[in-house]
């Protein structure tokens, strides 16, 4: 076991709203870890670090506002969501590549036969696109979708043979209605198999990953029968990084060869923060606004409103939305401004103040 230094300068972007899986991945042949850096106040960008050098991270051009990373099998390309769209960039460098729109990011995996399976809408199943670009294929009814009242399916990855496919899904927002089920690419049918679980990945030495009470857990799994063979085993005792409401792993990854890479956990789980006035002297004044995880921050130029994004702590599918406080009473209050699933970012006023 040893520890990775990242650059001051490029430190791990914390687990925001943005995205449903974790913020840094590791390639199947363990030499290259990519992250999501913060780059400055609102802002990230992915950076690349090869694991047998002792350079730093660079920074992955072109790749600004990016979350949930992955790699191909080769090792060679990193997929990536953006705002709206699902991209994929060379490691060796280039301008990226948009495969798709999308509404949500819902996570992605890189099959073996050079395909992309991403959800990335709720109320609706996993999809499939060539890697090198095309049409997108549903691959779950919306009827079975319907009749399970299943609310959203995460982050599906597929097994060997490329016939099966393991997700999340969830009924609602309660841990209860979470479970780890696989989906038959040529029966259409779905086996539930974990409940109160969410599901990482399955890996070569024929093991289903999975985060349930607290910790990293893998039990023997028959990818041809899709069962469930034998008890589960912690996969670490290190102190992993958790969600702050459903008290699963995140922020770690891992390669085909085994290699664990995780953040170790924190005691701090919030990420409320306090808006403040700061004048030319660099003093700063408390506004009297509640503390939220907020981002996006932009100033009307009447300096009467604020447009911000922020979301709900306590809810794993919000997206956010741009909310407007109003400076102009004592205690500043907070309109909603948008309602839509899709995520926003970047609230900007016009010059008189009146739109944004």
């Amino acid at each position: 076991r040893y520890s990775i230094n990242l650059s001051p300068d490029a430190p791990l972007q914390p687990m925001g709203a943005e995205g449903s899986g974790s913020g840094v991945a590791l390639s199947p042949d363990g030499l290259l870890l990519v992250y999501i850096a913060s780059t400055g106040p609102g802002t990230k960008q992915l950076f690349l670090r090869r694991l047998d050098q002792l350079d730093d991270a660079q920074p992955v051009a072109g790749t600004e506002g990016a979350f949930d990373p992955f790699f191909s099998p080769d090792s060679q390309w990193i997929g990536f969501f953006t705002p709206g769209k699902l991209k994929k960039v060379s490691v060796l460098g280039g301008s990226p590549i948009t495969l798709c729109d999308i509404l949500v990011p819902l996570g992605a995996s890189w099959t073996d036969d050079d395909h992309i399976m991403f959800s990335s809408q709720f109320r609706q199943g996993p999809k499939r696109i060539s890697a090198a670009g095309g049409p997108v294929e549903d691959l779950m009814d919306e009827s079975f979708m319907e009749s399970q009242g299943f609310f959203a399916v995460l982050g599906p990855v597929v097994l060997p043979g490329g016939r099966n496919i393991l997700f999340t899904c969830a009924a609602s927002l309660l841990m209860e209605d979470i479970k780890i089920a696989v989906l038959s690419l040529e029966s259409g049918q779905v086996k539930f198999l974990l409940e109160r679980a969410v599901c990482y990945a399955y890996v070569p030495t024929g093991h289903l990953l999975y985060g349930q009470a607290g910790a990293m857990m893998a039990a023997p799994f028959d990818a041809d029968t899709l069962e469930i063979t034998g008890p589960a085993v912690p996969v670490t005792q290190a102190d992993m990084e958790l969600h702050p409401l459903y008290n699963f792993p995140i922020l770690f990854t891992f390669s085909r060869e085994g290699t664990l890479v995780y953040v170790p956990g924190s005691e701090e789980v919030s990420v409320a923060r306090t808006l403040v006035w700061v004048d030319r002297e660099g003093n700063e004044e408390l506004l009297a606004a509640p503390p939220r995880p907020y981002s996006y921050v932009d100033l009307s130029p009447d300096g009467t409103h604020v447009a911000v994004l922020f979301t709900d702590p306590q809810n794993f599918f919000d997206q956010g939305d741009i909310w407007i406080l109003d400076l102009t009473r004592k205690v500043v209050t907070q309109q909603r401004f948008t309602f839509d699933p899709q995520a926003f970012y970047n609230p900007m006023w016009t010059p008189d103040s009146q739109r944004v």
